[in-house]
């Protein structure tokens, strides 16, 4: 069993193998076989489908996914910098994300200075998980646009603390363990074809709250496109959603909070679903565990949608490239008690999530494996 094929106990039984990735292991086809050569030898050979979208992202749409997934990743980077203070790799990835002199990352090198000060550190809070959730994305030219708005419900719920002093038998102590939501928007720019956030105002909160009531109506989604335009701004979304909820639930194992989102992100029954789950389980008997490659981060760029009904529709396939770099290991497992890497190859994977709208939202049912490249680090153009 490949990185990019479904997991199981079978996978021990093949050398250098490992988990699923972004991409593969939610595909019902067949997974390549793992003595297929790696993009260095000559790339795989391509598999055929009918299911492949025959239209091309509207620009408007297109334009509203890549601002979209910019967001998620900033907010994303943002946590990580707070986990990490003083990681060089963690910092860099805010420096692709942030306009360097922006006021969103001066707002982070501050806070970041702050708790390197004070010698404070910060971690996950397990009963309440960090989010961003999109609520409208408005393009203020374009396209191709270069300046947009993106208005955002977030839930903030990281514990700060003071690590006890070695040696010590005083406990850490916390300092903050309060959580809560907040509606703000951000200003995003584009600079050399990569979106970055600028500014970041804030417009409400909500103390001890999980989630932000509905916005207003101003903000409430693109009123200037047409409606199969509109579908797909909103599709592209949720797809970059969906997918960071399921990133979140690989390397967050067992995390409060993950079973809730991924009912919510997935239909009750489907495929993509059952393998998710069948992977996850694997995880907790190999005792594996994934964590980011520094060298290179995890992404999903869309490439095609098609709506399959409507409008109103009910029903879409969407062609994604998944560059997938997560690094399996095993806490510990190495020779002298150090962690031991089962896999870290790069994956690169041409797929279609199949969608559907259940009780007003797009939930993802099925994923079917187009094309993959292992050692790759992009997919080839269409």
């Amino acid at each position: 069993m490949t990185k990019h094929g479904r997991v199981g106990v079978a996978a021990l039984t093949v050398v250098g193998t490992c988990l699923l990735t972004a991409g593969g292991s939610w595909a019902t086809t067949e997974p390549v076989d793992s003595t297929v050569p790696s993009t260095s030898e000559g790339q795989t050979t391509s598999t055929t489908s009918t299911l492949a979208p025959t239209t091309t992202l509207d620009p408007v749409a297109a334009d509203t996914a890549a601002v979209t997934a910019a967001a998620i990743a900033a907010r994303t980077a943002r946590m990580d910098a707070l986990l990490a203070p003083d990681d060089a790799d963690v910092i860099a990835t805010l420096d692709d994300l942030y306009v360097a002199d922006g006021a969103a990352r001066e707002e982070i090198d501050t806070r970041v200075q702050h708790l390197l000060d004070e010698g404070y550190r910060v971690r996950p809070n397990p009963d309440v998980p960090d989010s961003l959730t999109v609520e409208s994305v408005s393009l203020l030219d374009g396209p191709p646009a270069t300046r947009a708005n993106v208005a955002a419900c977030v839930v903030e719920s990281a514990i700060t603390y003071e690590p006890a002093a070695p040696e010590s038998s005083e406990p850490e102590q916390v300092v903050d363990d309060s959580y809560r939501a907040f509606r703000t928007v951000y200003s995003l720019v584009n600079e050399g074809s990569i979106w970055r956030v600028d500014t970041a105002s804030f417009v409400e909160e909500w103390p001890g709250e999980t989630a932000c009531p509905p916005p207003p109506t101003t903000t409430a989604g693109p009123t200037t496109l047409d409606p199969v335009a509109t579908e797909e701004a909103l599709i592209a979304q949720r797809v970059q959603e969906i997918q960071a909820v399921r990133l979140n639930a690989y390397n967050n194992l067992d995390a409060p909070g993950n079973v809730e989102a991924l009912d919510a992100s997935f239909t009750d029954g489907g495929d993509a679903r059952a393998v998710v789950e069948s992977d996850l389980q694997a995880l907790r008997d190999q005792g594996w565990r994934l964590r980011p490659n520094p060298d290179l981060p995890n992404s999903l760029t869309i490439e095609d949608i098609r709506v399959l009904d409507g409008p109103p529709s009910t029903a879409a396939d969407v062609q994604v490239c998944v560059i997938d770099p997560a690094v399996l290991y095993e806490p510990g497992g190495g020779p002298d008690g150090s962690d031991a890497v089962v896999n870290d190859e790069v994956y690169a994977g041409r797929l279609v999530w199949h969608l559907v709208l259940e009780d007003g939202a797009w939930e993802l049912a099925l994923v079917d494996t187009l094309d993959e490249w292992i050692g790759a680090s992009a997919c080839p153009p269409i």
